[in-house]
């Protein structure tokens, strides 16, 4: 569901009647996309590494992060046209389109992509 601020009263539109949650998933401002973290399992016994990005209005998910089963959490969250994560114990950004995958913070030391 989806609350609209609508006048005169808000109300609330059913997105998607088959819509799957992903523990720790997010959708977008508009509810077009959601975004989530890989599971090595059962829920909450830890990640996978990797992001997925869904696309609702056609119902495909798309690897943005491959895994690197490493039983840590991404914990991606939606910001502007990227996606901020964490792997490797590093922050990371990357383009919705699965492009410009780099550290938020670069230094010299930065490691490679993951």
């Amino acid at each position: 569901l989806k609350a609209e601020r609508s006048s005169p009263a808000p109300t609330l539109k059913l997105i998607n009647p088959e819509f799957q949650f992903e523990w720790g998933g997010q959708l977008d401002a508009q509810a077009t996309r959601f975004l989530f973290q890989g599971e090595s399992g059962t829920p909450g016994s830890g990640g996978n590494g990797a992001v997925y990005l869904r696309d609702l209005s056609n119902d495909t998910t798309r690897t943005l992060v491959p895994p690197d089963y490493k039983g840590q959490y991404s914990i991606p969250r939606f910001y502007r046209d990227e996606v901020i994560y964490y792997q490797n114990r590093v922050l990371w950004r990357i383009g919705l389109d699965g492009s410009n995958n780099v550290p938020l913070f670069p230094t010299t030391n930065s490691p490679a992509s993951p």
